[in-house]
């Protein structure tokens, strides 16, 4: 089976780079069954598919200690360390400046917002349920489609986020 795995892409030396990296290497070490490899091994892989960007950044590392450069964990936290943070005012305007292109389904946009949502720290704001009504109230600003807009504020607080993509769903079908 670890043979058959295959690597991670290349590490893209920006925030949400890092963090799908970051993502793709842990399941990497887990289905390639390298977990309880040595530290040093873990490094070496990690640095054979990290790309020539990550590996000419990783020989700029200064290291408090001579074998620091074989122990994953603080490599891995340098790579953390030299990515850029996210914004997330920046992350927001991406979010909020979102529209329902032509012809795109009402769950694909859905989708894109939920994924765009992730990196706005809705979640800090107070509950979970913020990020499904900045979800809704983005629907609406985004719709397209002014007369179901109308409907769906005409239904106001009544319409659940969920019933409202169905509703949008339902739509889209019809004007196929």
């Amino acid at each position: 089976m670890p043979d058959t795995v295959p690597r991670p892409p290349p590490l893209e030396l920006s925030a949400d780079g890092w963090k799908r990296f970051e993502f793709d290497w842990k399941n990497y070490l887990v289905a390639a069954e390298l977990t309880k490899k040595p530290s040093a091994v873990k490094v070496a892989i990690l640095l054979s598919v990290c790309g020539p960007e990550a590996q000419d950044r990783f020989k700029s590392f200064t290291w408090n200690e001579d074998n620091d450069a074989c122990d994953i964990d603080k490599v891995m936290k340098k790579f953390e360390e030299c990515t850029p943070v996210e914004n997330t005012t920046v992350e927001r305007f991406k979010f909020n400046s979102r529209q329902q292109k032509p012809g795109e389904p009402i769950k694909e946009y859905v989708a894109e917002l939920r994924r765009l949502a992730v990196t706005c720290k809705f979640e800090n704001i107070s509950s979970d349920d913020i990020m499904n009504q900045l979800i809704w109230d983005k629907i609406v600003v985004g719709l397209p489609d002014a007369t179901l807009r109308t409907r769906l504020l005409e239904e106001g607080s009544e319409i659940t986020l969920n019933k409202a993509i169905q509703m949008i769903a339902c739509s889209e079908q019809v004007r196929l």
